[in-house]
């Protein structure tokens, strides 16, 4: 055996010996059983798991969202900027996405204002859906209280009296009376809470609905369920005739409270720019017993940045036995009593489930969206369906095999047997890289291996038929071998390139499927190329060494 040769065993033997050991765990994972991966040990199965080439969305199953940034409320926006908002809405999602802890999702941008996400294996859909599409907005803003929200209701009363004295006209007068005598009990010197009882006496007040709560340390208004959409109405009023300005803004709490007449939903009036946002938390976790009032419950620990803690701290400081609402998306999650300097981090309390709270600091640890997002388009695929997309599939490339192996045995008699052998670890070799490079493997990359199955035949066809000639021109099995090879190698070289450019292309260009079509014919094409040309001739050439032979077989 010369030199070259040797060192071509050894370079075959060790792609064998590496390709099996990356196969083995897709292998073992595959033949386990629903009962025998339940039996076994988590960290193991995990492990295997994380070894193993993984399953894309439609043969394990999971969701398929088509989501578009929602431009309608931002103006002057130029082509750039939406670019921008669609990149830094990508970014967002994937990161929230990458914590949630989905294996191997797909996050990319289609079109101009579209985004793809794709989460395989996912069984939570409605969560999922929550967590990918909530603008998780933060903001800490300051509340106005007392008379100054009565200031508000009066003049809301004046501009739309007209509005509110129609929605008033069939209201209980003795049921009215009476709430106004109960919301009169603590008398005040400002005058505003008798004018408050005339103009509801009248019928003609905003109080009909919106009660101030006297019993509470900071006057609370409030709203009882039966007359939510009517106050909903009067503010969206109010905010079409900007009757409050730019300066202020009503908010809703996010949590209906149980009083004495009924559930009611407390609503505050909060100054419109924020104090502090979101932008400046560092991270987010949950913690439980953050309410006093709530000692089991979960909520949510925030720690601001370097800027943050500079910036809490001095609004604090300016605003004490001040009430400060923390406002996620537009509702209140709770306004705390500002007792003192608070040099530290913040928390959101308000009897959240411990997954929605971990939810709310995924969100709020990835950042907000810069614009909202809507969903265009949602696929669902059963776990069932992939197992039988996978069964299918691998049918179709046993049949393809087989029809492959019976043709070349046939035709090439026992150099065929070797085609067949160098096929077998075409396939391990392209399993191999997949499971090493932890890619994952779809339907289209599964079409991406049958196609392959034909092409890494089309490299030994083209050997053995030059093979065939020079044999056929009288030449010894070794000359011929030799000069087979070298003659066909620039055809195999030339037509399996182009076939690269046009699979790189379809990479480039082309959305998730058409990818893992393209990885996969990629990976065939040079890993047929290794078998066709070095894997066969090693055999051949460590066949000839051992013995003179007069007369190949094909």
């Amino acid at each position: 055996m010369d030199r070259t040769l040797k060192w071509r065993v050894i370079l075959v033997a060790a792609v064998i010996i590496v390709a099996l050991i990356y196969v083995y765990p897709t292998a073992k994972l595959g033949l386990l059983s629903d009962e025998e991966k339940a039996a076994m040990d988590e960290t193991e199965l995990a492990e295997l798991k994380d070894n193993s080439v993984r399953l894309g969305l439609d043969l394990q199953g999971g969701m398929h969202l088509v989501l578009e940034v929602d431009t309608t409320n931002v103006e002057d926006l130029g082509t750039e900027d939406i670019t921008n908002m669609v990149r830094r809405a990508e970014t967002v999602i994937r990161n929230r996405v990458d914590k949630f802890g989905v294996s191997e999702p797909i996050v990319q941008t289609e079109g101009d204002t579209r985004i793809v996400v794709q989460l395989a294996g996912l069984t939570d859909e409605s969560r999922a859906k929550q967590l990918i599409g909530r603008t998780a907005l933060l903001e800490f803003k300051m509340v106005k209280e007392g008379d100054e929200f009565r200031r508000i209701l009066a003049i809301i009363d004046d501009e739309l009296k007209d509005e509110i004295r129609d929605l008033t006209a069939e209201a209980d007068a003795e049921e009215f009376e009476r709430m106004l005598q109960e919301a009169a009990a603590d008398a005040d010197t400002t005058g505003l809470r008798e004018d408050e009882i005339y103009r509801g006496k009248s019928l003609l007040s905003i109080v009909t609905f919106i009660r101030i709560d006297p019993r509470s340390p900071h006057e609370d208004a409030i709203v009882y369920e039966k007359d939510l959409a009517t106050v909903e109405y009067i503010l969206s009023r109010a905010d079409e005739e900007n009757i409050l300005g730019r300066d202020l803004q009503l908010l809703w709490d996010t949590e209906i409270e149980q009083g004495r007449e009924g559930k009611f939903l407390r609503l505050y009036l909060v100054e419109e720019k924020a104090s502090i946002t979101g932008r400046y938390i560092e991270s987010a976790f949950v913690r439980r017993g953050l309410d006093a009032a709530r000692p089991n419950a979960a909520g949510v620990s925030l720690e601001f940045n370097r800027v943050g803690r500079k910036i809490f701290g001095r609004v604090t400081g300016e605003n004490v036995d001040r009430r400060l609402a923390i406002v996620l998306d537009d509702k209140v999650h709770s306004a705390p009593n500002i007792t003192e300097k608070i040099r530290g981090n913040a928390s959101i309390t308000g009897g959240f489930a411990p997954e929605a709270a971990r939810d709310l600091a995924i969100v709020l640890e990835a950042g907000a969206l810069p614009v909202p997002l809507t969903i265009v388009e949602e696929r669902t695929v059963g776990p069932s369906l992939g197992r039988d997309s996978i069964r299918r599939g691998v049918k179709a490339a046993i049949i393809g095999g087989l029809a492959v192996a019976i043709f070349m045995v046939i035709y090439y008699n026992l150099s065929g047997l070797l085609a067949v052998l160098a096929l077998a670890l075409n396939l391990i070799i392209m399993v191999a890289v997949l499971a090493s490079l932890k890619g994952t493997l779809t339907l289209p990359g599964i079409a991406g291996i049958i196609l392959t199955i034909g092409m890494a035949v089309d490299a030994n066809v083209l050997i053995f038929e030059r093979i065939r000639e020079e044999l056929g021109a009288g030449k010894t099995v070794r000359r011929a071998i030799k000069d087979g090879y070298s003659r066909a190698f620039v055809t195999i070289f030339d037509a399996n390139l182009t076939t690269l450019i046009t699979a790189g292309i379809l990479y480039q260009f082309g959305t998730g499927p058409v990818k893992g079509f393209a990885v996969t014919l990629s990976i065939g094409i040079l890993a047929s190329m290794f078998t066709a040309i070095v894997v066969t001739r090693t055999v051949l050439d460590s066949i000839i060494g051992t013995r003179r032979l007069k007369k190949l077989s094909i």
